[in-house]
């Protein structure tokens, strides 16, 4: 990983451990009955798009890095509410490093502004409901 790359990425586990301390992700059995139910719908969404899309993204990334000069492996961070969260850490938990989960960030809230102003640097995102991706 290139150098601006590594703080960018140091700088995103710092805010990962902030975001862990102010609002901790739940554990499993305290899930409500209806909580319980999207835990699975989610884990079962996250679990075809990293098995469908997430090796293209990987493939197309090193292209990229190639042909642009872009850092070669992307981080994604999936973004949910509670249930996913729970889905999410025991789905990716064991997984590769640069995949990270994260309670949505929001405009209303300044919590967006405040996500990219803290990791950002240089760097932009790409953001949709569920999938943060850094880009160059």
């Amino acid at each position: 990983m290139k150098a601006e790359g590594k703080k960018w990425f140091n700088a995103l586990k710092r805010f990962i451990r902030e975001c862990r301390e102010k609002r901790p992700i739940l554990l499993r059995n305290d899930l409500s009955n209806e909580a319980e139910i999207q835990c699975r719908i989610i884990g079962g969404s996250l679990i075809a798009w990293l098995r469908e899309h997430g090796p293209r993204l990987i493939q197309e990334r090193a292209v990229e890095a190639e042909l642009q000069n872009f850092e070669k492996d992307p981080y994604i961070v999936f973004t949910s509410e509670s249930p996913g969260l729970v889905a999410a850490r025991e789905i990716l938990s064991k997984g590769p490093a640069n995949i990270a989960f994260l309670y949505p960030v929001s405009s209303r809230s300044g919590s967006r502004k405040i996500l990219i102003q803290t990791i950002a640097g240089t760097f932009t995102f790409g953001l949709s409901s569920h999938l943060l991706t850094k880009i160059r």
